[in-house]
């Protein structure tokens, strides 16, 4: 094993562009690198050797670069995308080095992620209690070594200030020794989870396209029509205030136009809205709401993040949630507006003339059409098309398999309506005669109420979801599933019995499918797939509330960026437990899909896009495609056998839900 980590300089910003991007900037250079041996000590190669090595042709010569030659050695970073990138841009493209074949790769902060710790270099380390942790004074001369100078433009170079760049030296080498520890610490990911791991860096790497063209048309209509706006906000306010974001001043003027605004979150204005009188006020309010869409953000973050293939990389954060699910990076495709555009190439079409009044004549509400029509922005490139499946119902699916309810699972196996038999059961109406607005109450106790929510979350629950209800009637809701499906609470229960017995015995505890035990200061969830839930550092606390104290099951894990202890109790691991599952079922779907020939490029929730070679191909041919990608989907491993799992989809040019 070769620990490696390279120190770099760019006029490009990648927290904005991404790792590829930045990769590729023509002014992105090492700084340094550093590398450790197992347990031999840490070298450095600085830019000026580099250069030298280039000029005499002596890469080859180096112990490193005879390492990346014999192909013997595996290769460890920490965020392992991003030295993959300038590896292959600028060490192979610019300074003449082997290349280092993919399946060489590891990453520390998978490692860590994969035991729901914080990626964070530095986090991880000192929640581990490890000796070596991120040099932090290092860090902050990294920050000014890595940007241009913000006076005269430029990189300070070496002979500038030799003490920083020694810093910077130390700090890089330091960064080496922290990965080292923390992969000694924490060993590699399971066999499994590495192939997964290094299939979502061959998605990472071969990236999602995108329609650039499209992309600036869009930025040319927000900002014609964001234009419009602000005007008429000038006017209607006669100049008290220029933007609705001058939160003070427009509250304190829509109550002197006799409206009261108690708060200025979309949340809230979104209930009041349509019960303001005042002409002028509704108005304001209306364009509050237009301009706190994110679709300006998105837009551009496409726009900046595509290279200039149009395909945008490193979009998926592997283990990107405790229960293993992806998470997302640079345009954030796991929480795009779902939107109810049904023809997205017409409305493609449309955005690349860039006509803010052309959307305006055809669409009332300019900025939630634009919001809709970001999915639309992901495209085949020339010669493809995208196909997408998405699992049906599949945490419902996944508890009701986890919990042994019979009922339940026979009612999805037979095709039942799960959400009109729970409207039945609600409002005690015969389920042919429940109402598409009962339904939708049905729909939320199924998919809301199987993790121990109460009728009180359980309420707000539904007026978020914009579900009118009562709080008699979300009581009854809850209840009513609870009496329907009673193995569900049952396991809330027993696994919740199951991990404290485990904590407190240090034994192995089976609990169904589920083993709980404590190896390593871990608390782990083994799983049904072979892959283990991990909770570090469990003890038991005491916990305050309305009915009395009572005794909490507590880990360290991951939150708002830093590492605190987190509670938990039954309904939350069930909900772990679920959607690990169904994101392992998810992840097993994505190695058949890519080993059939299809190439994935998004896993967004419990939906996967690949792209496919069109050539040849008739419309009898694209519907057999389509069934033998979402048979592919759900095509149940044997670890999951009885869990009934279904998925279906759709072939097009243009990304849409």
């Amino acid at each position: 094993m070769i620990y490696l980590d390279f120190e770099t300089r760019s006029e490009a910003d990648i927290k904005k562009v991404g790792a590829w991007e930045y990769s590729l900037h023509p002014s992105t250079d090492i700084i340094c690198l550093a590398t450790k041996q197992n347990l031999g000590g840490v070298s450095l190669i600085t830019q000026e050797q580099l250069q030298t090595l280039t000029r005499k042709k002596e890469v080859g010569r180096t112990i490193l670069s005879e390492a990346v030659i014999e192909g013997k050695e595996i290769f460890e970073s920490h965020n392992a995308f991003f030295e993959q990138a300038i590896w292959k841009n600028i060490m192979v493209k610019r300074y003449g080095w082997p290349e280092i074949v993919d399946h060489r790769w590891r990453c520390s902060a998978a490692v860590a992620a994969y035991h729901a710790l914080p990626r964070s270099l530095q986090t991880a380390g000192a929640a581990l209690g490890l000796g070596v942790v991120k040099d932090l004074e290092g860090k902050k001369v990294m920050l000014q070594l890595c940007k241009p100078k913000s006076k005269t433009g430029g990189f300070m170079l070496p002979e500038d200030s030799a003490d920083k760049f020694q810093t910077l030296y130390d700090y890089c080498k330091s960064d080496v020794e922290a990965e080292y520890a923390l992969s000694t610490r924490l060993g590699g990911l399971p066999k499994r989870e590495l192939e997964i791991w290094q299939l979502d860096q061959k998605i990472n790497l071969r990236g999602v396209y995108v329609d650039r063209e499209a992309v600036r048309g869009a930025l040319k209509i927000l900002e014609e029509y964001i234009g419009k706006l602000s005007k008429e906000v000038l006017e209607i306010s006669e100049g008290a205030f220029e933007t609705v974001n001058q939160r003070a001043k427009v509250m304190a003027w829509c109550q002197e136009q006799g409206e009261s605004v108690n708060a200025y979150d979309k949340a809230y204005l979104a209930g009041v809205i349509d019960g303001i009188k005042n002409p002028k006020v509704k108005r304001i309010l209306e364009i509050r709401q237009a301009l706190g869409k994110t679709s300006t953000a998105k837009y551009e973050a496409m726009l900046n993040s595509s290279t200039s293939d149009g395909r945008i990389r490193d979009v998926l954060k592997y283990h990107g949630a405790l229960t293993g699910r992806w998470s997302g990076r640079l345009v954030q495709f796991q929480n795009l507006p779902r939107g109810n555009i049904k023809d997205m190439d017409t409305s493609v079409k449309m955005i690349k003339r860039g006509s803010a009044t052309a959307i305006e004549m055809l669409h009332s509400n300019v900025m939630n059409f634009m919001s809709a029509a970001i999915r639309g922005m992901v495209c085949a490139p020339e010669g493809k098309l995208l196909v997408v499946s998405d699992f049906a119902a599949i945490e419902a699916r996944v508890l009701g398999w986890l919990a042994g309810s019979e009922k339940m699972l026979a009612q999805f196996r037979n095709g039942e309506d799960l959400y009109k038999d729970m409207a039945s059961k609600i409002y005690h109406v015969p389920v042919e005669e429940v109402t598409a607005e009962q339904r939708q109450l049905g729909k939320a106790a199924i998919l809301g109420a199987g993790y121990g929510m109460g009728e009180a979350t359980f309420y707000k629950t539904c007026l978020s979801w914009g579900i009118t209800v009562s709080e008699e009637l979300a009581r009854v809701a809850i209840q009513a599933y609870r009496n329907n499906y009673p193995q569900v609470p049952l396991c809330w229960k027993e696994q919740e019995r199951a991990a404290y017995a485990a904590v407190r015995s240090r034994q192995k505890i089976i609990c169904g499918k589920i083993t709980w035990s404590v190896e390593n200061g871990f608390l782990k969830c083994l799983l049904p797939s072979g892959r283990s839930l991990h909770y570090y550092s469990p003890k038991f606390e005491v916990k305050k509330s309305d009915w009395g104290d009572g005794v909490e099951l507590t880990y360290l894990g991951e939150k708002l960026g830093g590492c605190y202890r987190i509670g938990t109790y039954g309904g939350k691991l069930v909900e772990n437990i679920v959607q690990a599952i169904a994101r392992d079922l998810m992840a097993e779907a994505m190695l058949r899909v890519e080993e059939s020939g299809f190439e994935v490029v998004l896993s967004v929730h419990d939906e996967l896009v690949a792209e496919f070679d069109t050539a040849g191909l008739t419309k009898d041919d694209l519907v057999k495609v389509q069934k033998n990608f979402d048979s592919l989907m759900a095509k149940t491993p044997d670890w999951a056998v009885g869990c009934p799992v279904e998925s279906s989809g759709w072939i097009g040019k243009h990304y849409k839900k």
